[in-house]
């Protein structure tokens, strides 16, 4: 007999009365981005599953905005609810830190494959060791930079899910692979993304740095806020609306 899996996120949504339609396109980022969004796509709060969830429009098209959540297995849960929900394409956004010297605080980072640190996408694809966001949503993205006049690193990262954990030895091997950084939560939605037949991709920003095998953090430096508050969400909202006008892309 084939095996499978005895849960499923609709009989868990279903049982609380919360698989309700959400929007084909959703952003999942910052609570303070997912805020800035909201107010620039004149987003309402909705009940949905187990996480705030606003929707907005852009160039009459809805999309879902939804705060983040922290580590793999967390990040899986609440892209699986959406899926079910009726999700096509997530955009995720968060901090990135940096294994290459040359990477500088507010630095944007667009993955092209992530190297999978973590444990629960080995739960879907037990063999796999890199998972690769949609090249169609990749290439949205670059555009999206260049439109806003940022130039992005474009490159592998390291996910894990165990933050104070990230060891010298194993930093020095991703370094010289040419690993640009680590973060704990793309290749989670990229793996549910690819297993479930939907299209994800990420963009990041420098917010931290292992590159000289210590820990140098940006969180209040000028220029990771500046990217972080004035710059990430305007990338955004320009593939937003590339991808809105998208044939390709099934949307509200």
């Amino acid at each position: 007999m084939k095996d499978y899996s005895i849960t499923s996120p609709e009989l868990l949504l279903n049982c609380f009365k919360r698989l309700v339609p959400v929007p084909s396109i959703i952003v999942i980022a910052s609570k303070g981005e997912t805020k800035k969004l909201a107010e620039l796509t004149n987003a309402s709060e909705v009940v949905w599953g187990f996480d705030p969830l606003y929707v907005g429009k852009v160039e009459t098209k809805k999309i879902g905005l939804v705060p983040q959540e922290s580590g793999a297995s967390a990040t899986a849960f609440l892209v699986e609810h959406l899926i079910a929900c009726g999700a096509k394409v997530v955009l995720f956004s968060t901090a990135l830190g940096a294994f290459q010297p040359y990477m500088k605080p507010g630095d944007f980072v667009i993955p092209s494959k992530i190297v999978i640190g973590e444990g629960t996408s080995r739960y879907y694809y037990p063999r796999i060791k890199v998972i690769r966001p949609d090249p169609k949503i990749v290439k949205i993205l670059k555009e999206a930079c260049s439109k806003i006049g940022v130039k992005p690193f474009i490159g592998s990262v390291w996910n894990t899910d165990a933050i104070y954990r990230e060891m010298r030895s194993q930093i020095e091997k991703l370094q010289a692979q040419g690993v640009l950084g680590v973060e704990m939560e793309s290749s989670a939605t990229f793996t549910v993304a690819k297993f479930r037949g939907i299209k994800a991709a990420s963009l990041l920003v420098v917010s931290d740095s292992l590159a000289n095998f210590k820990w140098e953090l940006y969180f209040l430096n000028d220029e990771y806020l500046k990217s972080h508050l004035e710059t990430s969400h305007k990338i955004i909202l320009e593939a937003l609306k590339l991808l809105t006008r998208d044939d390709d892309v099934t949307i509200d």
